[in-house]
């Protein structure tokens, strides 16, 4: 039955409560956020998805429910979507620290470059791992999991019925330690290797002190951890599929998803 225009302002509180937790996932979601885009395109993106999903959530809205009414759940419904966005936003930010801490412990943070994705500075290796867990989030399927995150939220806590609790703070140091322990993960090897270099250039040390162990020591660094980087990236691809997959069950945990 085509709708009148008599039901569409019956509808449209409905339509703005389902668009502000799209667009909380918008705003915070890594990739969605990303200056890039243009803003103009992020809020028809969201405007766009929110239509194609709320004849599905019809039944979920409150009757008779107006526009007054609807004002004080949107922080909630926003908080619902920045929620799930930081999240995934943490699961990318994992690649950055890791490629980070080698960078800085090997010499490489001093050419530091500037990342469109996220606008800011980072190091070379930052964005390799960066790209690296990009594509194995999309292959896993994450973009499909992201999305089907969010509509199962709807059937779980329905609209205007969302309350912040200690479970979703909990959510995000869950995230935060996942995450280090992740990263440290990644970085792993290089460290160790490192700390062996740096331990053999001690005793170097003490057997030559002509050797200038200042310049020698900071090219074995360099390429020490270049080599050994390329040599684990590889590696690396299963331990990423791993924290995104538990990325996602933490998520889901912690809004009680099916």
């Amino acid at each position: 039955m085509p709708w009148s225009s008599l039901t569409i302002p019956m509808l449209l509180p409905g339509y703005v409560l389902v668009l502000t937790r799209l667009s909380g996932l918008v705003l915070a979601a890594p990739m969605l956020s990303s200056d890039q885009i243009p803003r103009r395109l992020r809020a028809l993106f969201a405007a766009a998805m929110a239509l194609v999903l709320f004849p599905a959530l019809l039944p979920t809205i409150p009757a008779n429910l107006t526009l007054q009414a609807a004002l004080p759940g949107l922080a909630g419904e926003l908080m619902i979507g920045v929620l799930m966005g930081l999240g995934l936003q943490l699961l990318f930010n994992t690649a950055r620290l890791a490629g980070m801490v080698m960078g800085q412990q090997g010499g490489l943070s001093l050419a530091q470059s500037y990342d469109p994705l996220s606008n800011d500075q980072t190091t070379a290796l930052g964005q390799i791992y960066y790209l690296v867990l990009f594509f194995v989030f999309l292959l896993a399927g994450g973009h499909r999991a992201m999305v089907r995150s969010l509509l199962d939220s709807f059937q779980v806590v329905p609209l205007m019925s969302f309350t912040a609790g200690e479970g979703h703070l909990g959510l995000l140091l869950d995230l935060l330690r996942s995450s280090y322990l992740t990263a440290m993960r990644l970085a792993g090897p290089c460290l160790i290797a490192l700390l062996m270099a740096t331990l053999a250039m001690g005793f170097l040390s003490k057997t030559m002190p002509q050797l200038n162990i200042l310049s020698v020591g900071f090219m074995v660094r360099v390429l020490l951890v270049m080599g050994v980087a390329a040599v684990s990236l590889g590696a690396s691809g299963s331990l990423m599929a791993d924290h995104t997959y538990d990325t996602f069950v933490i998520i889901r945990n912690a809004f009680s998803l099916p």
